[in-house]
């Protein structure tokens, strides 16, 4: 089967559902009938019975049956994300029910790529360990999907798009300097002008992180293109190659925290860059009622980002 999915919603999770429609959820997030079968203890020709069933009553196809596998149509997707955001808010349910008898448990899912997210989930689970997390690590435009198709409470953004799903919570300026290794030549200078900065060996994000999309604007406004040697989804990949020697980065200094003050990375900053200053934002689906640990944890989220990127 060709379509994929984040797997956020145990397949456990399903069996609240219709007994018809859990079967469709089920098909979808295991990838085949027969798969969907052994998850539920059934036999594949009944999860088939029950996939036409729910044609039938929707008096369209779901999927396109193919020779190299089964593909979601258009209905079959908006049903499909649709079935994602009620499960998720009845597990949101049962967190608020668990709640009323003084219990702070439930899961909180957190999409985001900053990289103060694992410091700040130890130090939530060190003070309410019975709280568990699943953590997406995604671009900006991928953060906004996760949002609005209700597969995270939580979202930590560098400057994402603004949506009439998606309530922002908090903002926070965040600017944008180098990142360099401490034997690069421009470790040592006071600041680096942005047009010598772009014709470096760049490693940068791809297109759809928030980063990214701002860098391209500020050079856009001043007549400047970005031509990067490797642009990569993955912030390790990124880092690792500016540590070696060779390569620069944009990026805040706050994100890079660990690795500047272990000495691997140095930041540098612009010299003529006064508009590259994005932010980082914290938000979560309009009209979702969070339960109260995704509550306390965005009050921790705000508090760090509040004392490290103040004014």
């Amino acid at each position: 089967m060709r379509y994929h999915c984040p797997k956020i919603v145990h397949i456990t999770c399903c069996m609240h559902l219709d007994t018809s429609l859990s079967y469709f959820y089920a098909v979808v997030r295991t990838g085949s009938v027969r798969l969907a079968a052994e998850q539920l203890h059934v036999s594949a020709s009944a999860v088939s019975r029950m996939v036409r069933q729910v044609e039938h009553r929707y008096k369209t196809p779901l999927f396109e049956r193919r020779a190299s596998g089964m593909k979601l149509t258009p209905a079959g997707e908006i049903l499909f994300h649709q079935l994602g955001g009620v499960l998720q808010q009845m597990r949101d349910a049962e967190s608020r029910i668990a709640e009323l008898t003084g219990a702070l448990g439930g899961e909180i899912v957190v999409s985001g790529a900053e990289s103060a997210l694992p410091a700040l989930i130890t130090e939530f689970q060190k003070m309410h360990p019975g709280v568990g997390f699943r953590a997406l690590i995604c671009s900006s435009d991928d953060v906004l999907q996760s949002l609005i198709a209700f597969r995270s409470h939580i979202g930590v953004a560098y400057s994402m798009a603004s949506h009439p799903s998606i309530d922002v919570i908090k903002k926070f300026k965040a600017p944008i300097g180098l990142l360099v290794s401490k034997s690069h030549p421009f470790a040592t200078r006071s600041f680096v002008p942005l047009r010598e900065a772009v014709s470096a060996k760049v490693v940068i994000p791809d297109v759809d992180f928030g980063i990214r999309q701002s860098l391209d604007l500020t050079l856009n406004a001043v007549g400047l293109r970005l031509l990067p040697v490797v642009s990569s989804n993955n912030f390790w990949l990124l880092r690792t190659l500016v540590a070696s020697g060779d390569y620069v980065t944009f990026a805040s200094a706050l994100t890079a925290r660990s690795e500047i003050n272990a000495g691997q990375l140095v930041a540098v900053p612009l010299s003529d860059a006064m508009d590259f200053t994005g932010s980082i934002i914290i938000a979560k689906r309009n009209g979702r009622t969070l339960h109260s640990a995704a509550e306390k944890f965005i009050e921790m989220i705000c508090e760090f980002y509040g004392k490290e990127l103040a004014g």
